[in-house]
């Protein structure tokens, strides 16, 4: 599922509802837009059904610098949830070691990774 969409909105409280629902911790890729600008970002929800934040990529390869933003590292958190400390990754932002270790740094137990990739 891709979508488009300014948060919040009824896409990301059903997908709160569904969590809460099922009792399950998700974290889904999403292309976010806010305002004039497109991002790649993680969003998390917890296992109550709250919606707690996201996480834009911050690493554009060339080709994409036409097209999407980059989120910066601000927005590099971390949730605390009752299965530990949650962070998470896009894309390209997994080729760099320094971004992992500051997310170990932050205390994070489980590290997410959303990725287009071909699945062999």
């Amino acid at each position: 599922m891709v979508w488009t969409r300014e948060f919040a909105g009824p896409e990301v409280e059903r997908l709160a509802k569904i969590a809460g629902k099922y009792k399950v911790h998700l974290v889904m890729g999403v292309v976010e837009r806010a305002g004039f600008y497109l991002y790649s970002t993680m969003l998390f929800f917890d296992s109550q059904g709250q919606h707690l934040g996201q996480h834009r990529k911050i690493t554009l390869v060339a080709s994409e610098s036409a097209v999407w933003n980059s989120g910066g590292k601000s927005t590099l958190p971390i949730y605390e949830t009752s299965i530990g400390k949650i962070g998470g990754l896009t894309c390209w932002d997994n080729k760099w070691p320094l971004l992992r270790t500051e997310l170990y740094d932050k205390g994070t137990t489980l590290l997410l990774v959303t990725l287009k990739a071909p699945v062999f």
